[in-house]
């Protein structure tokens, strides 16, 4: 069961759904919870979250109404409405590889599949609001991005024997926490000594990203092709190869990286940008126009939603059709350019 200080924990649960929402508040409240909110839009979400300050945030991830629960995450994160101590949990009964990559990217603090029992959800807010309250100090650190009072405490608890079951995240935020500072030869050594001890797929990531960063682009590429093989590491080494190919002005090997890494999650936006500008380097008319109208379709009543991406899809159009002799395919994007 919860614990019972958990009865004061602050929860919002959004979910367009009334039976759905129903079905959530009543297994909270019947292991412990008592303030619980309710929202089924998730421009309401928006404006709770800027009133009140919640502990444990539940949220379906397929919202039918303006934004869904990909776009409400990230623009809560993107005006800093959600702290690193509010716990965020999304719920969906879908599981495509699409929709699992988009939500890997946004790291919420976990992922409930429906249907689940009563007593999985218990356990899962339970281990997280735990966690929340253990790094408290640390977490609030990173929110005011003062990196080095927060590797500080990091260190000291690593020292310490009170907090050994969450050595690996501690682990894990002091290697972030080192990126961030940019000490990338001290990163480096570190991941390499994590990786010693255990094959963490996260100390891989970041030991590229300090080999990329010291420029030591040929250990850094083979270690990203060998992550290429595996489907959990995939998307980031995509992402991770395409960075690299850019600082060494492989224009054409970056956006092969990039359209795979697009394919794969292709709700990132800001990755798709970053194929429109390639794209535009290579002189390649067909993949412009292409990132620009994912853009659009994945935009819509997301923090990008802006005039000009329509008119950007107008232009990659009439430059696609200025560049191919495909009567039909012409047509098609006059047409559509109108």
């Amino acid at each position: 069961m919860i614990d019972k200080t958990f009865n004061k924990t602050k929860v919002l649960i959004i979910d367009d759904q009334p039976l759905a929402q129903s079905y959530m508040k009543q297994s909270l409240e019947s292991i412990g919870f008592r303030d619980l909110i309710c929202a089924e839009r998730a421009q309401t979400a928006l404006r709770l979250c800027q009133s009140s300050k919640f502990d444990l945030i539940l949220c379906s991830f397929n919202l039918g109404r303006d934004k869904d629960g990909y776009h409400l995450y990230e623009e809560l994160k993107n005006k800093k409405l959600v702290k690193r101590t509010t716990g965020f949990i999304f719920i969906s009964a879908e599981t495509s590889p699409a929709l699992v990559h988009s939500v890997i990217e946004l790291q919420p603090d976990d992922f409930l599949a429906k249907p689940f029992s009563q007593k999985e959800l218990s356990t899962r807010i339970e281990k997280l609001l735990n966690r929340k309250t253990t790094l408290a100090q640390i977490y609030d650190f990173i929110d005011v991005e003062n990196y080095s009072k927060a590797l500080k405490v990091i260190k000291a608890q690593l020292a310490s024997t009170k907090v050994s079951n969450y050595t690996p995240i501690l682990l894990r935020l002091k290697g972030e926490l080192l990126l961030k500072l940019n000490q990338f030869a001290e990163a480096k050594e570190f991941f390499k000594s994590v990786l010693g001890i255990q094959k963490f797929t996260w100390a891989k990531i970041g030991l590229v990203e300090s080999l990329i960063a010291n420029s030591e682009f040929k250990f850094a590429q083979n270690l990203l092709e060998s992550m290429l093989e595996r489907p959990e590491t995939r998307l980031v080494s995509y992402d991770l190869l395409s960075k690299l190919e850019l600082q060494l002005k492989n224009y054409q090997n970056a956006q092969d990286y990039l359209v795979g890494a697009t394919q794969m999650a292709p709700r990132n936006i800001n990755r798709q940008h970053k194929l429109v500008n390639v794209a535009r380097l290579n002189h390649d008319y067909e993949n412009n126009y292409t990132a620009n109208r994912n853009i659009l379709k994945f935009a819509k009543n997301s923090i990008h939603d802006h005039p000009n991406i329509y008119l950007n899809v107008a232009r990659a159009g009439v430059d696609y059709a200025l560049t191919t002799d495909q009567t039909e395919l012409v047509t098609r994007l006059t047409r559509q350019s109108s």
